[in-house]
């Protein structure tokens, strides 16, 4: 594993000096990551966790959302549960408030920091699924190989924000702790476009 994180480090480095950033989102995260966060990607911390009464209140703050969205994840995940993928919905903030997940891999992916009440905005993370997409203001599938950190190495992304009265307010995503399924995450997109208010 180290030997992996550091040559993917050394990878992520590389691209950021060659200045790439004008042809891909991912380089363009990686650099904003590298030179604006000043994230090292060799580094493995876990991810920042809220404290309950922190998650709460984020929670609360798109609480009319997360209501309105649960028939949608509950569609999302049973669209993509049965081969090993979470569901997940973050405020704007990058904090996943709500979850879906199939329990004999909730051991994993709480370990992952895939969990409500975690932070993975790009400013905390670097480049992730729901941080870049944040980011981006715009749908991105973010694999593995292009996460700035690569402690969550083999686990694939695919993010959808949702808006709301002109401003950014959720992202929905789908998490595998496997390779990248992107034909899994098509699956998920008819669910994704139904949670909107």
């Amino acid at each position: 594993m180290a030997q992996t994180t550091r040559h993917h480090a050394d990878q992520v480095q590389a691209t950021v000096a060659r200045g790439s950033a004008a042809t891909s989102a991912m380089v363009a995260s990686w650099r904003r990551s590298s030179n604006f966060h000043r994230l090292d990607p060799a580094e493995c911390n876990l991810p920042r966790r809220l404290s309950q009464a922190e998650f709460e209140n984020a929670r609360q703050q798109i609480e009319p959302l997360v209501r309105a969205a649960q028939s949608n994840l509950d569609r999302l995940f049973l669209a993509v549960g049965g081969v090993g993928c979470c569901v997940l919905l973050a405020d704007r903030n990058g904090v996943p408030v709500d979850r879906r997940g199939a329990a004999c891999d909730d051991k994993t992916f709480k370990a992952w920091g895939l969990w409500t009440g975690t932070v993975w905005s790009e400013e905390c993370e670097g480049t992730n699924g729901i941080g870049t997409c944040l980011a981006e203001q715009r749908a991105l599938p973010v694999c593995a190989r292009y996460q700035s950190r690569r402690r969550r190495a083999g686990r694939g992304r695919c993010r959808r924000p949702r808006h709301r009265r002109g401003w950014r307010s959720a992202l929905t995503g789908i998490s595998s702790r496997s390779r990248c399924r992107h034909p899994t995450c098509s699956a998920g997109r008819p669910a994704r476009r139904g949670i909107s208010t």
